[in-house]
C-alpha cells in the first residue's frame, strides 16, 4: 500500500499546525526578506526611470565648455556650477540657425533659502517637458507677467509655507543661509507649478530681466556702496541680458542633431558645448549605480538567509519527527513521499512568506497556526462515507489497521478504500502518459525548433556588407617617368599646404563615394539579418531611441568623417531600446533590405527593421 499523493499537502499543513510558532516566524523572516528584496527592486528602477523622465523634449543643451554630466548637473539638476557663462550674442547666434525649432535660456546663481533661482523666459514653462512628453502644469496662480513675479515648484510652496501673493527675496549665492540678499528688489509669488518629482519642484522661477534688475548695481558678486537703486528706477532700464548659464535646444528635425552638435563645438567665438541629454543622463546612471547594485545584492542575501533560517528549521525538527516519519512507513509511506512533504513544507512557507509581503502577514501567520484546529483540505462525500463504514466496522478489523495517529487524523485512507485507490491510480495513470507524451513532443520538436532559429537570423559582418571591387591597375609612378616628384608637370601635383590649427574639425566632411550610388549587396535584400556595431542615434526621447544609424566603429559620423554608404546601416525599432552608452556595442537582429536611407547625418546604403536590440557582450 502506498500513501496518495494529494494527501501530502494536507500532511504538510497538519505538520506545520503543530509548529505555528516557528512556522510562523519563518513566514513573517521570509516575508521581509522578500519584501526588502522587492522594495529595493522598485526604489532601483523606480530611480532609474527617475533619472529618465527628468527631461524629455530637449534634442540638446548648451553650455560652457565642460564635460557632459557637469553640464547636465548644473543645467538640470541644479546640482553645482557653471565653469563660465554663455555670452548673450552666442546665443543669439545659435537661435539663428536654421535647424533650431526653438530654444530656452536659463540663468542661474542666486537661490532662495537653499533653493535655486533659475532665470529664463516663459518659455520654459511650454517648452520644458518631463516624463515622456508632459508638460508643466500650475496648481496655484501662473507665469510671471510682472518683472518681479517669481513661479514657485510644489517642493518649495510645501517646504516654506507659500501661497500665491506672498513676498519673496532672492540670496546672492547658494547657501541655505545668506549673508547678502537683494532685499531692496522683493519678488511676489505669482504662480505654484504642479509637483512632478523632478528638480523643477525645488526652484524658483523668475524672468531673465529680472536677474540683470537685482544686480544692475553689484559688482564683483557685491552692493556698490552708494550707488543702490529702487525697483522702480530699475524698471526704466534697459535689462537685455548680457549673458546666460545655458540654453535649452529643441531642433525642426532630430536628424540635424549631430551637425548641430559639431557646429557649436566648433563655435569660433568662445568654447562652448552641446550635449545630448539621453547620453549624458546614461552616462551619469552609469557613475551612480554601482550602489544600486551593491543594494541589490545585500537584498539577495537576505532573502538567502531567510531561506536558509527555514532549511534550518525544517531540519532541526527531523528527530522530533520520527515517530512521526515511522508511522508514514507503516502504512505505505515510499522515501520519496517523505521528501516530498518536507519540500511542500518548505513551499508552502515560502507562499505564506509570499503573501505576507504584500501585506497579508498576519493572515498567513494565522492561518498556518490554526491548522490544527481545523481541516483546510475537507474530504470529498464518498470519502467521508467510506471513513463512516469503517470507523463501523472497526472492531473486525484491528489487526489489519494501525493504531490511530497524526497521519490518521491528517486524513490517510484506509486499507478497505480500494475503489478509490483505483481510480486515483487510474487518474494518475493518465496523467503520466499525457506528461510523457507532452515531453516526448518537446524533446522531438525541440531540435527543429533551434535548427529553426539559428536559420532565422543569418550573421553578418560587415565585410560581408560591400560587394567585391573589380582589381585597378595602379598608375606608374612619377619617379619612373623621369619627372621630379612634386615638380611642375608632374603627375600628382604640388603637395597641398599644411591646414592652419584647429581647421581640420572645421572642414566639411565628405562620404566616401556621396557622389555615386551605393553599392550594396543585393543577395541580402529580405534577409533575416543578424549584425553588431555601435549606435548612432538619430530619434530619441530621453534614454529611449527608435531610429539610429547602426556604424562599425565608434565615432563614426559624429567625430570624424562617415564611412561608405555600404558601411551604414539605417535601423528602425518601433518600439525602442534603452541606450546603455553611446559607445557600448550592440546586437541588432531584423530584416535588411538594400534601401539607401538619406538621414542628413551620413547616407545608409541598407536599412533594417529591428526585432531587438541587445547589448553586446564585448
Amino acid at each position: 500500500m502506498s500513501v496518495p499523493r494529494h494527501i501530502v499537502p494536507r500532511l504538510a499543513l497538519q505538520s506545520l499546525g503543530n509548529r505555528a510558532l516557528t512556522a510562523s516566524l519563518t513566514v513573517l523572516a521570509i516575508a521581509f526578506s522578500v519584501m526588502l528584496l522587492l522594495g529595493v527592486e522598485k526604489v532601483r528602477t523606480g530611480a532609474r526611470q527617475s533619472f529618465a523622465d527628468t527631461i524629455s523634449g530637449t534634442d540638446l543643451i548648451v553650455g560652457a565648455r565642460s564635460g557632459a554630466i557637469q553640464l547636465l548637473l548644473y543645467s538640470v539638476f541644479r546640482i553645482g556650477n557653471a565653469t563660465n557663462n554663455v555670452t548673450w550674442k552666442s546665443y543669439e547666434d545659435i537661435a539663428k540657425r536654421p535647424e533650431v525649432a526653438w530654444i530656452v535660456p536659463l540663468s542661474l546663481g542666486d537661490s532662495h533659502r537653499g533653493f535655486r533661482a533659475l532665470g529664463t523666459t516663459p518659455d520654459y514653462f511650454q517648452r520644458y517637458k518631463y516624463r515622456h512628453g508632459q508638460s508643466l502644469t500650475f496648481a496655484a496662480g501662473g507665469p510671471f507677467t510682472d518683472l518681479f513675479d517669481a513661479v514657485i515648484g510644489a517642493d518649495v510652496a510645501k517646504a516654506l509655507g507659500y501661497k500665491v501673493g506672498d513676498p519673496i527675496i532672492v540670496a546672492h549665492g547658494l547657501g541655505s543661509v545668506s549673508f547678502v540678499e537683494h532685499a531692496d528688489k522683493p519678488f511676489r509669488v505669482s504662480g505654484i507649478l504642479a509637483k512632478t518629482g523632478t528638480p523643477v519642484d525645488r526652484t524658483v522661477h523668475v524672468s531673465l530681466e529680472a536677474i540683470e534688475a537685482i544686480h544692475v548695481d553689484w559688482q564683483s558678486g557685491m552692493p556698490v556702496p552708494g550707488q543702490g537703486m529702487s525697483a522702480e528706477e530699475v524698471r526704466q532700464m534697459d535689462l537685455k541680458p548680457k549673458a546666460i548659464t545655458a540654453a535649452l535646444v529643441g531642433l525642426k528635425s532630430k536628424l540635424a542633431t549631430f551637425k548641430l552638435q559639431r557646429a557649436i563645438n566648433e563655435y569660433p567665438r568662445e568654447p562652448l558645448s552641446a550635449i545630448m541629454p539621453g547620453v549624458a543622463l546614461q552616462e551619469l546612471w552609469g557613475l551612480v549605480g554601482t550602489a544600486e547594485t551593491a543594494l541589490s545584492v545585500v537584498s539577495a542575501m537576505v532573502v538567502a538567509t531567510a531561506l536558509l533560517g527555514m532549511v534550518t528549521m525544517i531540519l532541526t525538527t527531523l528527530n522530533e519527527r520520527r515517530r512521526e516519519m515511522a508511522i508514514l512507513r507503516s502504512v505505505g509511506a515510499r522515501p520519496t513521499t517523505i521528501l516530498g512533504l518536507l519540500a511542500t513544507e518548505a513551499g508552502l512557507l515560502t507562499l505564506a512568506g509570499g503573501r505576507a509581503r504584500r501585506g497579508a502577514a498576519v493572515r498567513s501567520a494565522a492561518a498556518v497556526a490554526s491548522v490544527g484546529r481545523r481541516n483546510l483540505w475537507p474530504q470529498p462525500r464518498h470519502r467521508r462515507a467510506d471513513a463512516a463504514r469503517m470507523a463501523d466496522a472497526r472492531g473486525h478489523r484491528r489487526r489489519r489497521l494501525p493504531r490511530r495517529s497524526a497521519a490518521g487524523h491528517a486524513g490517510l485512507p484506509p486499507v478497505a478504500g480500494r475503489r478509490h485507490d483505483r481510480a486515483h491510480m487510474k487518474e494518475t495513470k493518465m496523467m503520466k502518459a499525457s506528461l510523457a507524451v507532452a515531453l516526448t513532443l518537446g524533446i522531438t520538436l525541440a531540435p527543429l525548433a533551434n535548427v529553426q532559429a539559428a536559420d532565422a537570423a543569418l550573421e553578418l559582418k560587415w565585410a560581408q556588407l560591400m560587394p567585391p571591387v573589380e582589381a585597378v591597375k595602379p598608375k606608374p609612378k612619377t619617379f619612373f617617368s623621369g619627372a621630379t616628384p612634386g615638380a611642375p608637370g608632374a603627375d600628382d601635383g604640388p603637395a597641398p599646404p599644411p591646414l592652419p590649427e584647429g581647421a581640420f574639425m572645421s572642414m566639411k566632411r565628405k562620404q566616401p563615394g556621396g557622389d555615386q550610388p551605393p553599392r550594396v549587396v543585393n543577395a541580402f535584400n529580405g534577409k533575416r539579418v543578424k549584425i553588431g556595431g555601435y549606435v548612432v542615434p538619430l530619434d530619441f526621447e530621453a534614454t529611449t531611441i527608435k531610429e539610429f544609424l547602426l556604424v562599425p566603429f565608434v565615432g563614426a559620423c559624429i567625430h570624424v568623417p562617415p564611412p561608405p554608404a555600404n558601411q551604414i546601416v539605417y535601423v528602425k525599432a518601433e518600439k525602442g531600446f534603452q541606450i546603455a552608452g553611446q559607445f557600448d556595442p550592440v546586437w541588432v537582429t531584423g530584416t535588411l533590405k538594400t534601401e539607401t536611407a538619406f538621414t542628413g547625418l551620413a547616407d545608409a546604403g541598407y536599412s533594417l527593421d529591428a526585432d531587438s536590440v541587445e547589448q553586446r557582450p564585448e
